[in-house]
């Protein structure tokens, strides 16, 4: 099951333009792929998850994303088992980059990752018109929205 994070990522990064993403696609969630005699050695797995895959065409090779959400990984980030997951998939040929939340919720480094998606799926992106523009920002808090503003006052 996508974690929290991985569905905020699939929101901004592949849901519709009208609807404030960058419709980016065909995407895949939470993929297996069985990994090579090379790859279990360093993972000790014969197969990792991959939370976001944007699977080869005839224009580009695997793209994935993996999510360093803290619900998942902790309050720390990468661990070992990450770390091991994420060579294990580029023995693979998987060209893999980390996402966090900062990098969802801020403008400017989500900027970046639109750019660099933009990149590896060789793919050309449209500068957005003022009311794609609008569309993006409301998607935007409404995805990463203070609970406390949602909730009423902390108790």
């Amino acid at each position: 099951m996508a974690s929290p994070l991985e569905a905020r990522a699939v929101m901004r990064l592949c849901g519709s333009r009208s609807l404030g993403g960058e419709g980016f696609g065909p995407v895949e969630l939470n993929s297996k792929v069985r990994f090579s005699r090379a790859a279990r050695a360093v993972t000790g797995q014969d197969h990792g998850i991959v939370d976001i895959l944007f699977p080869a065409d005839d224009r580009h090779k695997d793209f994935a994303y993996e999510c360093q959400g803290r619900a998942v990984h902790g309050p720390y980030g990468l661990t070992g088992a990450d770390a091991n997951r994420l060579l294990g998939l580029q023995l693979m040929g998987i060209d893999t980059a980390l996402l966090t939340y900062e990098q969802l919720a801020d403008q400017y480094r989500f900027e970046q990752v639109r750019r660099l998606t933009a990149d590896k799926l060789h793919a050309r992106y449209q500068e957005k018109s003022a009311a794609l523009l609008e569309h993006e920002r409301q998607l935007r808090r409404e995805l990463f929205i203070d609970w406390e503003d949602l909730c009423g006052e902390a108790r």
